[in-house]
């Protein structure tokens, strides 16, 4: 591969992948996505929300929202907040989509939790 310089990232040869093209793409490896969100801005970084992959999909629940403001809301005002959104992920077309809940009772906001598949 190469370097170019005016993208910022290397090229990599076909089969090869990684920030410096040295790992062959049979091996297991990171990557990043570099894709846009798809829902006007609602998709913010969080931490410590649970995340699980299942079939073409990344579903994520909850977590939490920095700022410099001493106030947890779930009003979804912009300030330190606790999740209560369901989102995924789709891996092959690369979009965020919000999850309906179709059940009367909601699960309440949560951070620092843990997901699996169950009974897929």
């Amino acid at each position: 591969g190469y370097c170019d310089n005016e993208r910022k990232q290397c090229v990599c040869n076909h089969g090869y992948t990684g920030y410096d093209c040295s790992i062959h793409e049979s091996e297991s490896h990171w990557s990043i996505l570099n894709t846009p969100p798809t829902l006007d801005d609602s998709v913010v970084g969080r931490t410590d929300h649970t995340s699980v992959l299942w079939k073409d999909w990344i579903w994520v629940y909850g977590g939490y929202m920095f700022t410099d403001d001493e106030e947890v809301t779930e009003s979804g005002s912009g300030q330190n907040e606790i999740f209560v959104d369901f989102i995924r992920y789709h891996l092959t077309n690369g979009h965020w989509e919000e999850v309906i809940i179709s059940s009367i009772t909601r699960p309440q906001p949560r951070d620092a939790h843990t997901a699996v598949v169950y009974n897929d």
